[in-house]
C-alpha cells in the first residue's frame, strides 16, 4: 500500500507541476478552463490517495514498533490527515464537477473561495504530516539500522513545513519538495517489505 501511495503522490505532484500552481490573477474560472484535465485528474487521485493512505496507516500500526510512544503517536497523528485529505479532494473537485445547479466554476467568487480553501487544507495536511514525520524520527532514532531513515524522516518533516506554503514557491520548487516526501514514503515501503521493523526493541 505504501508503494501505491508513493505512486499516487507522484502522479498528484506531476499534475500540480503541469497545472503551474495557483493563478497569478483572480480569474480562477479561466485558469480552471485552461487546466481542466489536470484539475479533474488531480481530484480523482486525491480521493484515491486518501483511501490508500488510510489503509497504509492501518498497516503501519501493525508493522511499526508502536510500543514506542513516539512511533505510536506519529501514526495516530498521521491518521488525522486522512479526513482532511478527503475534505481537500472534495474542495478541489468542486472546481470541475458541479453539484446540481451549484456550479462553482461559473462563479468567480465561489471558485476563488474553493481554490483558497483547497490550498488552506493542503497547508493543514502538510503541517500534520510534518509533525508525524518528526515524531517518527524521534521514535526510530535509537533503533539499530534505522538511524539514516530517522534522520531522513526528520528532514522531510522540515520540508513538509516549507511545502505547506507551496503557493509561495515556483511550481518546480514545490515539486522538488514533494519528491522528497515521496522518496521517504517509498523508502518506508522498502523497509516494511524487508521486515526492517520486526526486530525493533520496544524501549525508547
Amino acid at each position: 500500500m505504501l508503494g501505491l501511495l508513493a505512486l499516487l503522490l507522484l502522479a498528484a505532484a506531476l499534475l500540480e507541476l503541469s497545472a503551474g500552481g495557483p493563478p497569478a490573477d483572480a480569474d480562477v474560472p479561466a485558469w480552471v478552463d485552461d487546466r481542466f484535465a489536470q484539475v479533474a485528474w488531480l481530484y480523482e487521485i486525491l480521493v484515491i490517495a486518501s483511501v490508500v493512505g488510510a489503509v497504509a496507516l492501518f498497516s503501519l500500526w501493525q508493522v511499526l514498533p508502536t510500543r514506542r510512544p513516539a512511533v505510536a503517536f506519529s501514526v495516530v497523528i498521521g491518521a488525522v490527515a486522512v479526513p482532511v485529505g478527503v475534505v481537500t479532494s472534495a474542495l478541489h473537485g468542486r472546481l470541475v464537477y458541479p453539484i446540481g445547479p451549484l456550479d462553482v466554476a461559473d462563479d468567480a467568487l465561489a471558485a476563488e473561495f474553493a481554490l483558497a480553501a483547497y490550498y488552506a487544507a493542503i497547508h493543514v495536511i502538510d503541517l500534520i504530516a510534518a509533525v508525524a514525520a518528526i515524531v517518527l524520527a524521534v521514535g526510530l532514532w535509537r533503533v539499530p539500522g534505522l538511524r539514516a531513515f530517522a534522520l531522513a524522516s526528520g528532514l522531510v518533516g522540515l520540508v513538509l513545513i516549507a511545502h505547506s506554503y507551496l503557493y509561495l514557491f515556483p511550481s518546480w520548487v514545490a515539486f522538488a519538495m514533494a519528491l522528497a516526501v515521496i522518496a521517504l514514503v517509498a523508502w518506508l515501503a522498502v523497509l516494511v517489505g524487508r521486515g526492517a521493523f520486526e526486530e525493533a526493541p520496544a524501549d525508547a
